[in-house]
């Protein structure tokens, strides 16, 4: 970012504290917590009213000129007009033939493949905001139609400049010139991380931020458009993580490597190997009065949240809900996580899960959270001492090899080794016994006998081969062909990519072409070679039509205000990523720890600190109706009044008493992530999953003695 002002660029950081990036930026938007959904709506707002928004995109790129109709609030599909029409089939109005043309990106479109295009024809002339519009329902009866764009444009009308400064804090006329810089750039992009996810309505932030992307053209743009966490898809990892037999896969053959997976994912909906973290803890450990308190969640709602949970597990929408047999685990075996401290309320599985649990096994660096709970600890290399490839992180272009430095101190193993060795042991013990067939977690068959040959690779790569895992994943990936551990040691670590990935259904439509010489640009396969977007409409989709969206008011994104979560208190408690470790790991070293205070700090405006009579360096006790949790207060002017603000992964060990902060996160359920079996919105990882948040937290502080 440095290099790219000094190139010109404009550098804009919106957040409500004086923060390590927004030291650098040439404008620092110091909006209130939580309000950035209303930033962003309102410089949408702006952009329509000051005629800067990009038609020609808007028309061709996403769902906003397709119809809605008047009587559901849903879209037209053709389905609703012809008998035996398709029901993921959607449609516009064409300005110059006065009538419904069905839109060539929608996914059931049952051309040839080739024609399910973006590309409109030389006689489509798609209306952004047709008058008078109605259809002819199957039925015989008559409905009027409304583009998705008009009704964005009435719903944008409560976030003119003034309200939208009321509701955020901004004056006016910076979020005029923010909107205006937006739109007149050449090109502009929101680098959303990932602190959006963790409020209660960060969908809506994401949503509508992505919109003010959408609006100006951006999405496609070299330089340009919307990012968060996003990673260089290494398909080779996948298989070796899902094939039981990668070895057999070849890299030549794309067809026969992609088809090897339909039977993984048939077999994945009897037996999946993973449920939803937030709804366990809901349902096992102890959270569900919390979560699902009403008064801790968006007032707005027409219905208790439990309901809609209820409602949704009826329907079958939520795959990854957990059965009521994890509630009485006879094993609980944990890996690669510190459950403890990186769920909200984590604490509470020690009276649950934990306590209901014979045995409790842990892969572990260190006697962290969940390791103090454990029967058993298998002590895991760490970083340095063992081979991995630990992230494949997309803005550079680069792999980065995670090589064994030293070896592996004590009794410490790397985690291929542990659970090779595990499966070896499991796999003699059924024999032993003469166990043979078991039933998984979803009643599926499992030949306990052949876990090591299965997992091994049929007997191919042993406990100490963990080279060989990586050479598999280095030969199977699109983004690394060509690359070996040789070459990479002989690079110091460190190789360019020399493709993407291709995985269907998934990851297609963002993905470009590349050739290793030129930065990566997003979604060039829709904005350049006009590819639908993998959603219901096949088009960048706003206008979410399933029914609980349309119950709860957010078809279209909205600002919504923070709950109270965990009471009615006069304080939010923000988070951020720690500078000082990467998550937990370091956060207790000692050499670290000299550069803060040596302990766990809150950022307290100095206002809200002495009206409480609060000095630097005092332990505060911080509560809510959840629980409360001790910890020194560092007074900043740079933190927003009503703000108080903790950096995360500190371990409950650091605490006076033993209580980090997420003891005290309500983490309120968003209703919204209920929803499932509705065109792409499906409950699945990396689609739509319940989620859990903490940086709405209502707390209040008093000077501990």
């Amino acid at each position: 970012m440095t290099e790219a002002r000094y190139r010109g660029a404009r550098y804009v950081c919106i957040s409500p504290d004086f923060s390590p990036t927004a030291i650098h930026a040439d404008l620092w938007i110091h909006l209130k917590p939580g309000t950035d959904a209303a930033l962003a709506l309102a410089a949408c707002r702006h952009i329509i009213d000051e005629d800067l928004h990009d038609v020609p995109y808007i028309i061709e790129q996403t769902d906003l000129p397709l119809l809605i109709r008047s009587d559901t609030r849903q879209f037209l599909r053709e389905a609703d007009v012809v008998a035996g029409g398709r029901k993921e089939c959607f449609a516009w109005w064409d300005a110059r033939k006065r009538q419904v043309v069905w839109a060539a990106s929608s996914t059931d479109f049952d051309a040839d493949p080739a024609q399910r295009t973006l590309s409109l024809r030389v006689d489509d002339h798609p209306e952004l905001e047709p008058v008078d519009a109605e259809v002819r329902l199957a039925d015989g009866r008559t409905v009027a139609l409304r583009s998705a764009f008009s009704i964005l444009r009435e719903r944008l009308e409560p976030y003119d400049l003034d309200n939208a400064a009321r509701i955020t804090g901004v004056h006016r006329n910076v979020i005029r010139r923010f909107a205006r810089e937006f739109a007149t750039a050449r090109a502009a992009m929101i680098n959303a991380g990932a602190a959006m996810g963790k409020i209660l309505h960060g969908e809506l932030v994401q949503r509508a931020t992505i919109l003010l992307c959408a609006l100006t053209g951006n999405n496609g743009r070299p330089g340009g458009g919307w990012g968060q966490m996003a990673l260089w898809e290494l398909d080779g990892m996948i298989a070796a993580a899902y094939h039981d037999h990668p070895s057999d896969l070849s890299p030549d053959d794309q067809a026969g490597f992609w088809a090897a997976f339909t039977e993984i994912g048939k077999e994945q909906a009897v037996t999946p190997n993973y449920i939803s973290g937030s709804l366990m803890m809901l349902n096992n450990g102890g959270t569900r009065e919390v979560q699902l308190n009403p008064r801790y969640n968006d007032p707005t709602l027409p219905r208790k949240p439990e309901e809609y949970l209820q409602e949704a597990l009826a329907r079958g929408d939520i795959a990854n809900n957990p059965g009521p047999e994890l509630g009485s685990p006879e094993v609980i075996f944990s890996m690669f996580g510190n459950v403890f401290r990186h769920r909200r309320m984590g604490y509470r599985l020690a009276d649950t899960l934990y306590r209901q649990a014979r045995l409790v096994v842990a892969i572990t660096l260190r006697m962290d959270d969940t390791a103090r709970w454990s029967d058993i600890l298998l002590p895991t290399a760490s970083p340095y001492e063992k081979l991995g490839i630990k992230y494949a992180v997309s803005l550079p272009p680069f792999l980065h090899l995670g090589d064994r430095i030293v070896p592996p101190a004590g009794e410490a193993k790397p985690d291929w080794e542990i659970l090779s060795l595990l499966m070896e042991r499991i796999a003699a013990e059924a024999k032993r016994r003469d166990i043979t067939t078991v039933r998984t977690y979803r009643g599926a068959p499992y030949d306990l006998g052949q876990v090591a040959w299965r997992f091994s690779d049929k007997g191919r790569i042993g406990p100490k081969d963990d080279e060989a895992i990586v050479r598999l994943i280095l030969a199977l990936s699109s983004a690394t062909r060509g690359m070996t551990i040789e070459k990479l040691r002989a690079n110091r670590g460190v190789m360019r990519y020399t493709g993407v990935a291709a995985i269907p259904g998934r990851m297609w439509c963002g993905t470009s072409e590349f050739d290793g010489t030129t930065p990566l640009v997003p979604y060039q396969d829709s904005y350049v070679r006009k590819r639908p977007w993998a959603t219901s409409t096949g088009r960048q989709q706003f206008y979410l039509d399933h029914p609980i969206f349309i119950e709860v008011g957010e078809e279209l994104p909205v600002h919504k205000d923070a709950p109270m979560a965990g009471g009615d208190y006069p304080l939010q408690m923000t988070c951020g990523h720690t500078r000082w470790s990467v998550h937990s790991l370091w956060r207790d070293l000692d050499i670290l720890l000299r550069l803060q205070r040596g302990e766990p700090v809150m950022f307290v405006n100095p206002d809200d600190a002495r009206n409480r009579g609060i000095a630097d360096h005092d332990y505060v006790s911080v509560f809510n109706d959840v629980g409360e949790f001790i910890v020194r207060a560092k007074l900043t002017p740079g933190m927003h009044p009503g703000q108080v603000h903790i950096y995360h992964a500190w371990l409950a060990t650091q605490f006076v008493g033993g209580k980090a902060n997420d003891a005290i996160a309500a983490s309120p359920m968003r209703v919204t992530n209920f929803a499932g079996n509705w065109g792409h919105i499906k409950s699945a990882p990396g689609w739509f999953d319940p989620t859990q948040n903490d940086r709405d937290t209502r707390v209040d502080m008093k000077k501990y003695a």
